[in-house]
């Protein structure tokens, strides 16, 4: 995804008229700031390129949890558990999940049935209740690898 940044001080275009001090020192500005624009969009292209490897690391405890309480009956829907990333034109997606297209078609009502009895510690709302339990663990855990990420590509 592109980003367009803009920083300016003064006039936007510079008429042949103007005093030639400010005209100097608006072209002075303009060039100094096109330093640091190149410099933000590089940072901005390195957390782009990162973003969905950072993101999956982050819900992966969450994918862990929601295995470990997801109801395993017959264990399709337990096999049906997916954590993916991948490159898509434009950026990246990152997808967590169960039943994926359908299958097994029960997922959903599994997941949402709360008078259904299950062994613990197994029970319905296996990945909601994980997302919204550890959703500042998840936060946490993005803003830190984003840290590792750029970091270690100094």
């Amino acid at each position: 995804m592109a980003v367009n940044i803009k920083i300016s001080v003064g006039r936007r275009r510079i008429p042949a008229n103007l005093d030639p001090k400010l005209a100097s020192y608006t072209r002075q500005i303009r060039d100094q700031v096109r330093g640091i624009i190149e410099d933000i969009k590089f940072f901005y292209k390195e957390i782009e390129d990162v973003t969905p490897e950072v993101l999956k690391d982050a819900l992966q405890p969450v994918f862990d949890e929601s295995q470990r309480i997801v109801p395993v009956d017959t264990r399709k829907l337990q096999l049906s558990g997916y954590l993916v990333s991948e490159d898509v034109a434009g950026g990246g997606t990152v997808e967590i999940g169960y039943a994926r297209g359908g299958r097994p078609e029960y997922g959903v009502i599994v997941h949402e049935n709360l008078e259904t009895f299950h062994e613990s510690p197994t029970k319905a709302k296996f990945l909601e209740g994980p997302l919204n339990e550890m959703f500042f663990q998840v936060q946490r855990r993005i803003v830190d690898s984003f840290k590792s990420a750029v970091r270690g590509r100094k």
